[in-house]
């Protein structure tokens, strides 16, 4: 197992440079915990523990070195190979929807199997916030209350963790991958003014500032963009409506949107690279086109529609952009436990037609009775997990295209506890649940051949 050194950042400044890191001098790093670490030791050294900003001269020596480059491949002996095992893994490209399962999925029962907990290899001891899978599918991170980001590669059976990092400041609330499939890349937030950024290639710890001047106390509602290298964005919920749009690569503050209606922000979504799904305490649902916002322009309000229910939007939801034959659905989870679907398939112009006719109220899913904490549509766009974390085993599966239920998964015997975060896998096979208890429930969604 191969496990990164555990990292403490002190509450100071932020870092623009992730090789200059005036916090470097409060971390203290165990060169001798993990095989990987041992490797930057130098002969001369009389001691395992070393500051971080030897640490970091001695990652950046490595890398510059090609032999922790993240992209590595085909090493020539073995101690490249091991430093490149991360490398390998994200380099691995994910499939599609398989082609060999094309078959539209069945509504009614769910062919769903347990499989060994994501995290059996690295549980925490407190309630897990964030459960990402790579977009390549290579990779599973999970994050919580413990302060800990840790990785796994899933396959169902040993779920090895790879990596593991603390943020001493910080109980994390939200962590997701940066950049696309290629990118090893995770922004992490929480209930404080400044997030962080972490390269599980180079193991660099870049801390970032909150926008300056936009008095934002936490990053903990906060959404990527689903771009493949450059030009993507990170939507961050600030104060009064306001939404903050910086540049995922630089991490810099590009424009602000803002809802009119109903106080905070609650819940952010994309529904693809460049259009936001935005919600608050008004009940209604805000997209925007940020194209020309990257442009030196401003944003485009799209639509603006409110959610049936009438109660607070709680939780967003909207098809990924993984597989480009999926349809797009968009999900508004509320306090009151119902989830509305929407057809999206209308809501950005046709680039053919040049039409829009904007988003189609589909059905009011009423299963659940608490507040909507949890959602996620899968990348094929035929299935949907809700839950609420205010209710132990409060979880439903809905199947899109008929807006059912499935009547079999979950039951009133199925051991989720209380439910914190989902994932899907990009290829559709996995389902990743994080609980309160520190488990991250692992299952297998046989319709589908692809991870």
């Amino acid at each position: 197992m191969i496990s990164s050194p555990v990292i403490h950042p002190k509450e100071e400044n932020d870092v623009i440079n992730a090789w200059v890191d005036e916090d470097d001098q409060h971390i203290e790093v165990h060169l001798d915990q993990t095989a990987r670490t041992r490797k930057l030791r130098k002969q001369h050294m009389n001691n395992d523990i070393v500051s971080g900003d030897t640490f970091t001269s001695l990652l950046k020596e490595r890398f510059q070195t090609r032999e922790l480059a993240w992209a590595t491949s085909g090493a020539s002996d073995a101690d490249a190979q091991e430093d490149s095992e991360m490398a390998g893994l994200l380099a691995t490209s994910g499939s599609m929807l398989a082609d060999d399962k094309a078959k539209a999925l069945p509504s009614g029962r769910l062919d769903i199997k347990r499989l060994v907990d994501a995290n059996a290899a690295g549980p925490s001891a407190k309630e897990i916030n964030a459960v990402r899978f790579h977009p390549n599918g290579s990779m599973l991170l999970a994050a919580g209350e413990d302060k800990y980001l840790r990785f796994f590669r899933v396959d169902g059976e040993k779920n090895e963790m790879r990596l593991s990092v603390r943020f001493n400041d910080m109980a994390i609330k939200n962590a997701q991958f940066v950049g696309g499939s290629t990118s090893g890349e995770v922004v992490i937030g929480g209930r404080k003014p400044y997030f962080y950024s972490y390269d599980t290639g180079s193991g660099a710890v870049t801390k970032i500032p909150g926008c300056m001047g936009k008095n934002i106390k936490s990053h903990e509602v906060l959404a990527v963009s689903p771009h493949d290298g450059d030009g993507g964005w990170l939507a961050v919920a600030g104060q009064a409506g306001y939404v903050h749009l910086l540049s995922s690569r630089e991490k810099t503050w590009v424009g602000d949107v803002k809802i009119s209606r109903g106080g905070g922000v609650r819940a952010l979504s994309f529904l693809d690279p460049n259009v936001l799904c935005a919600s608050g305490g008004g009940a209604e649902v805000y997209l925007w086109d940020l194209r020309m916002m990257g442009n030196g322009g401003g944003s485009r309000l799209l639509h603006r529609f409110s959610h049936d229910d009438g109660t607070y939007t709680s939780s967003l939801a909207c098809t990924p952009t993984t597989n480009p034959r999926a349809h797009k659905y968009a999900a508004v989870g509320a306090e009151s436990g119902v989830v509305s679907v929407y057809d999206m398939a209308g809501a950005v112009q046709d680039p053919t037609t040049h039409s829009v006719s904007g988003p189609s109220k589909l059905k009011s899913v009423m299963n659940l009775t608490m507040k909507i904490t949890s959602l996620a549509i899968h990348p094929s766009g035929e299935l949907m997990a809700m839950a609420s974390d205010h209710k132990k085993d409060h979880m439903k599966m809905v199947h899109l295209p008929s807006c059912s239920v499935f009547s079999n998964w979950p039951t009133e015997r199925t051991p989720l506890g209380r439910v914190k975060c989902l994932d899907f896998s990009p290829g559709g096979a996995y389902l990743a649940q994080g609980d309160h208890r520190g488990k991250v429930m692992l299952y297998r969604l046989n319709h589908y051949s692809e991870a």
